[in-house]
């Protein structure tokens, strides 16, 4: 029922995706096939790479860019990842879907991390924000166990995020 994608910056691909999928059967979130210009000749998307299909309607999506710092890697921050937040209708009510792609990494060390924890708090602050719905968060986190992050575990746990594959292992 929901698709989420992260590193779909070409927008051709997207399109033939979505065609493939059955544009009657999936709605895709907004500004899905809008392009920018990097480095004069080089498109990328508009969304940091992320794409969201549903088969529930889409009421509304905005993307959320990440902040840019100083210390990420080139190809990290002409990337501008973030956070695609999506607001579907379901037959229960609205949902809210946010799906991200985290930094990372390459040559700082433990920067990386701190990177993630900046942009993890990024995150918090649109889960907190966005209390008034039920919200499902996926994507590339690029961080194992991130609900057992030491400083991200227990605000998302406060917060009352799951992580499915827990409730749900594999056979």
């Amino acid at each position: 029922d929901l698709i989420c994608l992260q590193e779909s910056f070409d927008v051709k691909h997207r399109d033939d995706l979505y065609a493939y999928l059955g544009r009657d059967q999936f709605h895709i979130s907004e500004e899905y096939d809008r392009t920018r210009r990097v480095l004069l000749f080089k498109h990328f998307d508009w969304t940091g790479g992320l794409v969201t299909f549903s088969r529930w309607p889409i009421s509304s999506s905005r993307f959320i860019p990440f902040r840019r710092f100083v210390d990420m890697d080139f190809a990290e921050y002409i990337a501008r990842k973030g956070i695609l937040e999506t607001i579907l209708t379901t037959a229960e009510g609205p949902l809210c879907l946010l799906n991200t792609h985290l930094h990372a990494g390459g040559l700082h060390g433990d920067g990386e991390t701190n990177i993630r924890c900046r942009q993890m708090n990024q995150i918090l602050q649109v889960l907190v924000a966005r209390n008034d719905m039920p919200i499902i968060l996926a994507g590339d986190f690029n961080e194992h166990e991130l609900l057992k992050h030491p400083v991200h575990g227990p605000a998302m746990e406060r917060l009352g995020v799951k992580d499915a594959a827990e409730d749900n292992p594999e056979p």
